[in-house]
């Protein structure tokens, strides 16, 4: 049975046996939810009045800090019909190839930008996971 994340306006189901870590206190608020295995959902909250683009290049202004080695690709798309910018990023640590999809998109009175990450080999797999977290966070029913 999945657990459910349910404060500041935000409610999603994630697998019960990942970890739950929050920042709530700040703006954004964030919320991550973490594998066993180390992939991580997270999704942060801004003001409605953020601008995507400039949240989205300091996000990767921070990667190109941290990951010299970090390749990354614009993506544009859509989740649960909100369209959605972002990026899809690839960079080594600790000798792991890591796959990591950062999306930020305007939905109700909010901000959202949430960021998917796990060894690439597992990626594919766990992005089914990622995605469902995603889609019940965005369900009418469960943000406000």
């Amino acid at each position: 049975m999945p657990a459910t994340y349910d404060k500041i306006g935000l409610r999603f189901q994630y697998p019960d046996n990942w970890k739950l870590s929050e920042d709530i206190d700040e703006i954004p608020r964030s919320v991550v939810v973490s594998s066993p295995d180390g992939a991580f959902w997270s999704v942060d909250v801004h003001p409605f009045s953020v601008d995507l683009d400039m949240v989205l290049e300091q996000m990767l202004n921070a990667m190109r800090t941290e990951y010299d080695d970090l390749e990354t690709e614009p993506h544009e798309g859509e989740i649960q019909g909100e369209p959605t910018k972002g990026h899809n990023m690839a960079f080594y640590c600790l000798d792991f190839l890591v796959a990591c999809q950062i999306r930020a998109f305007k939905h109700g009175h909010a901000v959202y930008v949430t960021t998917y990450q796990a060894e690439d080999r597992d990626f594919d797999k766990l992005k089914l996971v990622f995605d469902a977290i995603t889609t019940s966070m965005l369900s009418e029913e469960t943000i406000s």
